[in-house]
């Protein structure tokens, strides 16, 4: 069977490959997210650093955080040696969203995984097919896009290339059975569904804070009340990170040359002032005791301390 016929059944595959053991590259926020979910799940993780930096720091930020994971029988290593991913049953990469950095990690790690096991990118705006030119074997990589926050969302984009055989497709469906999270199946195209249409969104929303007629909070309101979205698209932003935002919406205006993908001066001036959302303290937003909208990003704000009745529902 094709992978192209695979995709047109939306269950776990039909032998489920045993995966007990995975290796995360990179410890970032997205590689932490992978660790965490991975140990809930009460699998061996293996998380490998790839950035400078103490990696006693590390170790001791991750096992803080699966504390709770790591005392009901999971079990976590964190090293800098790719050697250790021998015993791993799939492999998640979660380098920095570039290309030249994706395939170098993978390249890296292809020489001493097992030669039978799968890879799993997590990149959100990049092509798969291009990121798997690194390997010697393109049918061992698919895309493994979570949606964010990783942790509460149930949904996990799977992207397959025309390259990507069914044995990698099962084991990425098996992975996402056994941490609980619902798969779905898209072919390789950078964004993919959900951030396409999100990013998209968000970028709208920036524009219309620029062009003047509200507000990023009576944005924000606007959207949730009216039940088109949880949150509001501010508030999607600063959970994201300001600075994840730009590089997607670069990466698919760079493929697609889409307008709607354009990043908003905005955008680009609050990311220069290093506020990239909560977890800088600052974004759309600010993060104190209470959350409220930055003043450096919102010319309405000033109308708001004119007319504190401005956003009244």
């Amino acid at each position: 069977m094709t992978t192209e016929t695979s995709m047109r059944h939306s269950g776990i595959s039909r032998v489920a490959p045993e995966i007990q053991r995975v290796a995360v590259l990179g410890c970032g926020q997205l590689g932490s997210e992978w660790i965490q979910l991975c140990l809930a799940a009460e699998l061996h993780v293996t998380a490998v650093k790839l950035l400078p930096g103490p990696i006693e720091d590390t170790e001791r930020r991750l096992r803080a955080r699966g504390a709770g994971q790591l005392a009901r029988g999971a079990r976590l290593t964190v090293t800098r040696a790719m050697n250790d991913l021998a015993t791993a049953h799939l492999v998640i990469e979660a380098a920095a969203e570039s290309v030249r950095i994706k395939q170098n990690v993978l390249a890296e790690a292809e020489t001493c995984a097992a030669t039978d096991i799968a890879f799993a990118t997590t990149t959100g705006s990049l092509r798969v097919s291009e990121i798997a030119e690194a390997l010697a074997s393109d049918k061992r990589l698919i895309g493994l896009h979570w949606c964010n926050p990783l942790a509460d969302g149930n949904l996990v984009e799977l992207a397959a290339t025309r390259g990507t055989s069914t044995a990698t497709l099962d084991a990425a469906q098996a992975l996402c059975a056994r941490v609980g999270k619902t798969p779905i199946l898209t072919f390789d195209h950078p964004g993919f569904i959900v951030n396409q249409l999100v990013v998209s969104h968000i970028l709208h929303a920036i524009e219309l804070v620029e062009r003047g007629p509200a507000g990023i909070e009576e944005i924000d309101r606007a959207m949730t009340l009216s039940g088109l979205c949880t949150d509001g698209p501010f508030a999607m932003a600063d959970a994201l990170g300001l600075d994840v935002l730009l590089t997607l919406a670069k990466n698919l205006y760079a493929e697609h040359a889409d307008g709607r993908f354009a990043c908003p001066s905005l955008l680009r001036h609050l990311v220069r002032r290093g506020a990239l959302g909560k977890k800088t303290g600052a974004g759309f937003y600010l993060y104190g005791e209470t959350r409220t909208p930055n003043p450096d990003a919102s010319p309405f704000a000033a109308l708001r301390s004119v007319s504190p009745h401005a956003s009244a529902a």
